[in-house]
C-alpha cells in the first residue's frame, strides 16, 4: 500500500511540474485534479495490459487494405486489443475504428492488449506493422 501512495504522490508531483499548476493544499492541485486522476487511472490500467509502440512505416499508413490485414491478425487472438494514436484509443478488431484514426505513414501508434494471449497478440501485430504488411507476416 505504501508503494501505491508513494507512486501517486510522485506522479502528482511530476504532473504538476509538467503542467505548471501550483500546489494549493496537500495533494490537491488547481484545475488539473480530474485530468491528473484520469491520466493516473490510464497509467495504472496499462500496468495490467501489454503495451508496445510502433511507427507505421509504409507510405500509405493504415488505409483499408493494411487495416484489414491488421484486423484479421488481431482476430486470431482472444485478448481485447486496442490501437491508440495521440490519446485516442479504438478497438483493433474494428475496421471503422482503425480507419477513423487516420493513421498515415510515419505515425507512432500504441498496440495494447489485455487477456490470456496479450503478449503474443501485441508481438504479432507489431511484427505485421514493422514488416509493412508484407505477405510473410500475414
Amino acid at each position: 500500500m505504501k508503494k501505491s501512495v508513494d507512486y501517486i504522490k510522485k506522479s502528482m508531483y511530476n504532473y504538476n511540474q509538467q503542467t505548471g499548476h501550483k500546489k494549493t493544499h496537500g495533494l490537491v492541485y488547481e484545475s488539473c485534479a480530474y485530468s491528473f486522476i484520469w491520466k493516473l487511472i490510464t497509467e495504472i490500467g496499462e500496468l495490467y495490459m501489454f503495451v508496445r509502440e510502433v511507427m507505421v512505416k509504409n507510405q500509405v499508413g493504415l488505409h483499408a487494405r493494411p487495416a484489414t490485414f491488421f484486423i484479421q491478425k488481431a482476430n486470431e487472438f482472444k485478448s481485447s486489443i486496442w490501437i491508440e494514436k495521440e490519446e485516442r484509443r479504438v478497438n483493433a478488431k474494428s475496421l471503422l475504428g482503425i480507419l477513423s484514426l487516420g493513421i498515415v505513414g510515419g505515425t507512432n501508434v500504441k498496440v495494447i492488449a489485455d487477456g490470456a494471449d496479450e503478449k503474443a497478440a501485441v508481438d504479432a501485430l507489431i511484427d505485421l506493422v514493422d514488416s509493412g504488411f508484407s505477405e510473410e507476416s500475414r
